[in-house]
């Protein structure tokens, strides 16, 4: 039964859709518009704050405005600017100034979709990209909108579109077909044999303008080549064009990107200042400490916002011991959605009382599971710590289905393991996260928020939800839609965590997650002086994929050059050790030339267990090596785990040995497949005893 609130909400909708109505000169037009603002929203505050945004937008357009000057699309962009650059003075909330564009944008396509411009050919979609905030769908939309109209006639269109079709993913190639289809246009619409052959050498000039390396624009030139060499196959263009050589194939695969792909302020691709000129040495050390301070100030952003999230959830949903009116206001509304399936916390109507107890929103959304900030968030902190891919992340699963499935699983000793599938290759990456404890939020440090405790959050908090929609997937999420399970390509959702967090940290360049697992994967490189296995450890790639893709070539070089100058010191330290004159030989003094020889000793690449070898060893008192060994066997493990979780063990052994147990374990999860597989069966076998006993 309907309360009189929702009925007084419902009414509120329908006037304001009607307000809509009469705004709009054409019913049809205004039903089109409506069901595309409106689409999947379920909530009815949202559906008040949509209708009464599209208000304000309609009454800003002149409303002398009618059927036929509206198909003017100059009007209406100019309309729209106007309304647009208002908002930056009028609205402060950044959120807000989002919707409302994007509902410009959809009432803009609205009017072309059902075809109302008169000469809808004149449009200028570079300028309408501009304006608009532009998804990768608006974008593949408009791309379709240009490749019609480039196309000379519609036998030719259609062949392209079939073409087209057969790529396996066409984004790949629809934006390189009408940038060649476009150079030809502009020489001649009807593409005679020398307008398409001067056209293809236009593109390819372009594609090399002021661009020092082809390496990535080979695929280009080659794709658009493809598509011509089709078209003369099918006789769709004359089998006479002689289409233009394309670009060598380049000798190395590196990819080079335009854009920067790391959040470092200065382009791991273009080492070329236009203020300075500085050495290839100094260039690297401002990099890496740009790229730290930026991964520092993304993580503890990630772990506050996590953090305060996690501290409503806890004193609402785990820990009924903090009785402030706030939370206990929120306890008993999160009952009524355990009881009415109906009702949700995204259209649950804040009373005035509730507003009195600080009620928000977002608390409420919070008390009850995720947003799609805080599974952006925790994201974040996940890829950062093990490298994993985002697009395997938003797809991970929390039950196996099969044998060879992912999971989530906690362990007892609050580590967690989990299987992801790794699209491209194919295969399930096994891996076991740091130690962590779903502890008070009072006792919860930062540093504490780590992948293990991000899996334990989100696994306890999707709960209802799961019971909700019956779905196995990690990630689900309450927003203004309803509850819904994380898209399978969920970038949008950390874009909206990256305006409202991000946005403003001064030199810090546009974050995705992409953007954090490369940047930590070069961090780790110039961390380590070129270690590439843990660099690989930490992606889960080969070395050549992770060279290729991820490690820039002068970046590779420079550490290279710095290996070899280190060895070529050493090594004329070493072969002039002997020789009474070596200060003379070398040309340096003798207290320059023991700081040398230290170097070399506290060198990464040539010390440690190199020189070690070398000392002299003293013998110990008892005569005994103090050495210690770990043999790896599934025995071992299953001693060293209840030597350190069982007291009747521990007791028994002296605190050396439980400290190189302690070492191993931590060792064993981060180890080879092979050790790790021996864990997790000791793991299981300790488990199944536990039970049985």
């Amino acid at each position: 039964m309907n309360s009189p609130q929702n009925e007084t909400v419902k009414r509120n909708i329908e006037n304001r859709k009607n307000q809509v109505s009469i705004l709009i000169p054409h019913k049809e037009i205004g039903e089109l518009f409506l069901s595309n603002v409106l689409f999947s929203v379920k909530s009815n505050p949202y559906t008040l704050c949509l209708l009464s945004m599209c208000i304000v937008l309609l009454k800003s357009i002149d409303l002398t405005l009618r059927l036929n000057e509206y198909s003017n699309h100059l009007t209406v962009l100019d309309s729209l600017k106007n309304y647009i650059n208002n908002l930056e003075v009028e609205e402060t909330n950044s959120q807000r100034i989002i919707t409302k564009i994007k509902i410009a944008k959809v009432f803009f396509f609205t009017l072309f979709d059902y075809k109302y411009f008169f000469n809808s050919n004149t449009i200028n979609w570079d300028d309408v990209s501009d304006l608009f905030l532009m998804t990768p769908q608006d974008k593949a939309k408009i791309h379709h909108i240009l490749l019609e109209k480039f196309c000379p006639n519609t036998q030719f269109y259609s062949f392209v579109k079939t073409y087209l079709s057969s790529k396996k993913i066409e984004k790949n190639y629809l934006s390189i077909y009408v940038k060649a289809l476009k150079n030809i246009n502009c020489i001649n619409e009807s593409f005679t044999d020398e307008s398409i052959r001067n056209g293809l050498l236009n593109y390819k000039s372009e594609l090399t303008l002021n661009k020092e390396q082809t390496t990535t624009e080979y695929h280009s030139f080659q794709r658009a080549k493809e598509l011509f060499t089709a078209l003369q196959r099918n006789q769709i263009i004359s089998k006479s064009i002689v289409l233009p050589k394309g670009f060598d194939k380049p000798a190395n695969s590196n990819k080079t990107r335009k854009n920067n792909p790391t959040i470092a302020s200065l382009s791991i691709h273009n080492m070329h200042s236009k203020t300075e000129i500085i050495s290839s040495s100094e260039y690297i050390i401002k990099y890496h400490e740009s790229l730290k301070r930026n991964l520092d100030i993304c993580l503890s952003t990630a772990r506050k916002v996590v953090k305060s999230a996690y501290n409503i959830f806890y004193h609402t949903q785990i820990s009924m011991l903090d009785d402030s009116p706030e939370n206990n206001r929120l306890r008993i509304i999160i009952e009524k959605f355990d009881t009415t399936s109906s009702l949700l916390a995204s259209n649950y109507n804040i009373t005035q009382s509730d507003k009195e107890c600080g009620i928000t929103r977002r608390k409420l959304l919070l008390a009850n599971g995720l947003t799609a900030e805080i599974c952006a968030a925790m994201q974040l902190i996940i890829i950062e710590e093990e490298g994993v891919n985002p697009t395997s992340l938003y797809k991970a699963l929390v039950n196996p289905t099969g044998k060879k499935t992912e999971y989530i699983r906690v362990l007892s000793d609050g580590s967690v393991e989990y299987k992801v599938i790794k699209w491209r290759q194919r295969k399930l990456q096994n891996r076991t996260s740091e130690l962590a404890n779903m502890a008070s939020p009072e006792k919860i440090n930062l540093e504490d928020i780590n992948a293990s405790f991000c899996f334990q959050y989100a696994l306890k908090a999707r709960i209802k939800h799961s019971e909700y929609l019956n779905s196995n997937r990690l990630w689900l999420f309450e927003g203004n839609h309803g509850i819904k399970e994380l898209p399978k390509s969920a970038d949008h959702n950390f874009s909206l965590f990256y305006s409202r967090y991000l946005s403003d940290v001064e030199e810090l360049p546009k974050v995705t997650l992409m953007k954090i697992r490369s940047s930590k994967a070069v961090d780790i490189y110039l961390s380590t002086n070129g270690d590439i296995i843990q660099v690989c450890q930490y992606l889960g790639n080969k070395v050549k994929t992770a060279l290729a893709t991820y490690i820039p070539l002068f970046l590779q070089e420079a550490i290279y050059r710095k290996k070899i100058n280190n060895f070529q010191e050493m090594y004329l330290i070493l072969s002039t050790a002997t020789l009474d004159d070596k200060l003379q030989i070398l040309d340096i003094s003798e207290k320059d030339y023991k700081n040398r020889v230290q170097a070399i000793f506290e060198n990464i690449d040539f010390g440690g267990e190199l020189f070690e070898l070398m000392k002299k060893k003293e013998p110990s008192s008892s005569g005994n090596s103090n050495e210690v060994f770990f043999i790896c066997s599934e025995s071992n493990f299953i001693y060293a785990i209840n030597l350190i979780k069982n007291s009747n063990y521990s007791c028994k052994a002296d605190e050396r040995v439980i400290n190189t147990c302690k070492d191993a374990l931590a060792r064993a999860a981060r180890g080879p497949i092979a050790i790790q597989k021996m864990l997790r069966n000791a793991k299981r076998t300790l488990g199944q005893d536990i039970d049985n006993a």
